[in-house]
């Protein structure tokens, strides 16, 4: 068995990953990763990216273990929200980013990391003080208070008339 970090974005990094998206893709992950005989260790999912550890089988590949993950989970969320599949077209950015962690220490690392991407529930780079290593998408100073919040760009709701289920 190899484990492995990842990471992976949504499309154009589109603020989509809020409220009940956020809340139906860690079960929506579980689920996946059961059925096709991975281990989900640890997830974050962000406004608009995600980190999964996941210990995966010698033969199951990268590619294999992304292609499960992202192509069901949007499949499931566009069937859940219907009404949203004409506007947003894709949940998922192509490609993704894959780090195998060799050792103990580096697992124990790597699941602080994932689990410290938020603070309180919130998104750390929208937090009074916290300073990005570069620009980053979607989150501008307020000008009341002088502490970044975010504005999501998009709003993922579920079709009239229908219940997410």
């Amino acid at each position: 068995m190899k484990t492995f970090h990842y990471t992976f974005r949504t499309y154009k990094k589109m603020q989509l990953l809020e409220g009940e998206i956020a809340k139906d893709l860690g079960p929506m992950f579980e689920k996946i990763c059961k059925s096709k005989g991975f281990e989900l260790i640890v997830f974050n999912v962000l406004v608009d990216h995600v980190h999964v550890l996941i210990r995966k089988g010698i033969a199951d590949s990268n590619e294999y273990v992304m292609k499960m993950l992202k192509g069901i989970s949007s499949r499931e969320i566009f069937n859940r929200y219907p009404g949203n599949r004409l506007e947003f077209r894709k949940l998922w950015g192509r490609g993704y980013h894959a780090v195998e962690i060799k050792d103990q220490e580096a697992l124990d690392k790597t699941i602080l990391y994932i689990k410290n991407q938020k603070i309180n529930g919130i998104d750390k780079r929208a937090l009074r003080g916290w300073k990005p290593r570069r620009s980053v998408a979607g989150f501008q100073p307020s000008q009341s208070r002088g502490e970044l919040v975010s504005k999501p760009a998009v709003s993922f709701q579920p079709a009239s008339g229908s219940s997410p289920a």
